[in-house]
């Protein structure tokens, strides 16, 4: 018999009246329980799935913490192997939290890490689904068998990969923060591809730096890609100060 159970990131939905319904349901379980009081209320916490029978339909950004995972198994199994994942270790010796509750750390995964890995995160589980910031089902190692055993040690370079793997989504997070209605790559998907082309153009030119990357993207945006074919682009960054503002002045469009 198939199971399914909701996993919350409690950090994404942090004060919300859905994650204090999670929280009071009868089958709740904090993940973080033993690890102090912030961190119980701020981790993962694994509830039955009729806890939040309308989870699919929630908008971003609450759908962003929540995912579906389907088990043979009994709660008990998933919480011993969710608990499993808290923590990576690497092999210059540090130790990470794996924020896997957030959907978008498992979308990064699955473009940073091998199968072997991805077989590791999904262990027992039969499926794990969730929809994106667009609406759009999605599903971790869709196909793969998973395979109950410890993570190993990860290499900084696997390390670095899924930490530049979820680029996009920090990036998404820093304009969205900018509160401007004409750039909104957390919720328009054409936005999102923009700044996704602005920082592959970034790397290209080797513009490495925050500022400039978010400036990149602001103008992409803006200017409906365009602006990437143009010189104007790549010398207004040279140019650009710390505290300049990224949405403006627009760079002349003319192609090189």
């Amino acid at each position: 018999m198939t199971h399914d159970y909701l996993l919350a990131d409690g950090s994404i939905l942090h004060g919300l009246p859905l994650m204090q319904r999670l929280m009071d349901h009868p089958s709740a379980v904090a993940l973080y329980d033993t690890q102090g009081p912030e961190a119980k209320l701020i981790g993962p916490w694994l509830v039955e799935a009729s806890a939040l029978p309308e989870w699919a339909s929630l908008p971003p950004p609450l759908n962003l913490g929540l995912s579906l995972l389907s088990s043979v198994g009994t709660a008990a199994d998933v919480l011993v192997h969710l608990r499993g994942l808290a923590t990576v270790q690497t092999d210059d010796e540090q130790r990470f939290y794996l924020r896997y509750a957030d959907t978008r750390v498992l979308q990064a995964m699955q473009m940073a890490w091998p199968e072997f890995l991805l077989a590791r995160v999904k262990g027992p589980l039969l499926s794990w689904r969730w929809m994106d910031r667009f609406g759009e089902p999605q599903e971790f190692a869709d196909g793969l068998r998973g395979v109950s055993a410890e993570l190993p040690v990860l290499s900084l370079r696997q390390f670095e990969a899924l930490i530049n793997a979820g680029e996009p989504d920090r990036m998404a997070q820093m304009l969205g923060e900018l509160r401007d209605e004409r750039i909104q790559p957390l919720n328009n998907n054409a936005h999102y591809q923009w700044m996704k082309q602005a920082l592959s153009w970034c790397d290209a030119q080797g513009f490495a730096h925050w500022t400039s990357r978010r400036a990149a993207a602001c103008q992409t945006i803006l200017s409906e890609g365009q602006v990437l074919q143009a010189q104007a682009l790549e010398t207004w960054i040279q140019t650009l100060s710390v505290d300049a503002d990224p949405t403006g002045p627009l760079p002349p469009v003319h192609k090189a």
